[in-house]
């Protein structure tokens, strides 16, 4: 069965990797159909159990990758105290329990767990526009 033009760059990749030519499987004296260049034994056998392993049929064009969808919640803050000298104080809402925008889910009990930790703790804010000297919070 012909090897789809979609799957071309993965068996490129993996003829890449594996085709070292050190021993007889690794030599490119394989040709698979639709493929336009010379590969490997191990190199093909990879790229079979791939997609078998995926649930790929690579005689036909790669499936579309599903659309990853998150929310992300604009949090309400409160500047508390409006010193230059010192770091501000800020009120507000840390987080909230779900799925953060990097998809680590966080349970309440975890958070309540954690809460005592943040209380009247200084924190850096990276990409701050405070100087050097001066720590944000």
């Amino acid at each position: 069965m012909p090897v789809h033009k979609d799957f071309h760059g993965m068996l490129d990749g993996m003829t890449e990797q594996y085709c070292t030519g050190e021993d007889e499987e690794t030599t490119k004296t394989e040709t698979a159909e639709g493929y336009p260049g010379k590969t490997c034994r191990k190199a093909l056998g990879v790229f079979y159990a791939t997609c078998k392993e995926k649930g790929l049929d690579y005689t036909k064009p790669m499936p579309k990758e599903k659309v990853r969808e998150h929310v992300s919640a604009i949090l309400p803050f409160t500047i508390s105290e409006k010193i230059v000298d010192k770091p501000l104080k800020i009120r507000g809402l840390a987080i909230t329990a779900g799925m953060s925008r990097n998809f680590n889910i966080y349970t309440p009990d975890e958070l309540q767990a954690f809460a005592s930790k943040l209380v009247a703790e200084r924190r850096q804010r990276p990409h701050c526009s405070c100087s050097r000297k001066q720590r944000c919070v």
